[in-house]
């Protein structure tokens, strides 16, 4: 029988190998977790299905586009694929002109784990 399910943080402070986190993060809990020490990584699977330019997005401070419907997700059309679209240069004028703060702000570049700490992290953890 399994026992209850751990958070991120009980779970550190029972192991101390790399851990990466996913499912329900945003920019800013994704970064408040690696920044308190609950998780080394932060894997973004759904936002990115919804986003081709996530990582863009997230460096910009520019809105998400909304999350993809589950039906989409596994078709055989492009629907869900290669239809969503990138943030272009008239959403971010409108954005400046509508003074839209409903965004993150705090860009990956600022992580406080570089991703080259991480990634020499996660191999050393590996060779255990």
């Amino acid at each position: 029988e399994l026992g209850e399910p751990m958070t991120l943080a009980e779970f550190r402070a029972v192991f101390s190998g790399s851990l990466i986190g996913n499912c329900g993060y945003t920019q800013e809990t994704a970064e408040e977790a690696i920044r308190d020490g609950h998780t080394d990584l932060i894997a973004f699977g759904r936002p990115f299905i919804s986003n081709p330019d996530l990582v863009d997005r997230f460096a910009n401070s520019w809105p998400l586009n909304p999350p993809a419907e589950t039906q989409v997700w596994y078709s055989f059309d492009r629907e869900g694929y290669v239809d969503f679209p990138v943030y272009q240069e008239d959403d971010k004028k409108r954005d400046r002109r509508l003074g839209d703060r409903d965004r993150f702000n705090i860009p990956i570049a600022n992580s406080p784990i570089p991703i080259h700490q991480s990634k020499r992290s996660l191999s050393s953890s590996t060779k255990r």
